[in-house]
């Protein structure tokens, strides 16, 4: 059972986006539920925050092609997390 996420980044701007995904049909990254933005100083906090909510990480590529700043969570509406 997946539990909400729940972290607060500090508002620098944002170097790394990690994708947030719950296990569906048999796979643990089955859903892709969120997108994290973090700073590098935060991104073992973030990391945490999403495993302690039973959901599995996925750091994505860089560059950031969107201006975002540490701490912002993107949840997409087919979320399958609660």
């Amino acid at each position: 059972m997946n539990r909400r996420m729940v972290w607060a980044g500090c508002g620098q701007p944002a170097a790394i986006r990690i994708e947030v995904y719950s296990a569906a049909n048999g796979l643990m990254h089955g859903s892709l539920d969120a997108s994290v933005y973090c700073c590098t100083r935060h991104e073992p906090g973030a990391t945490a925050a999403i495993h302690a909510a039973g959901l599995t990480p996925y750091r994505a590529g860089a560059p950031l092609h969107l201006a975002r700043t540490c701490g912002f969570i993107h949840r997409y509406p087919t979320a399958r997390e609660s």
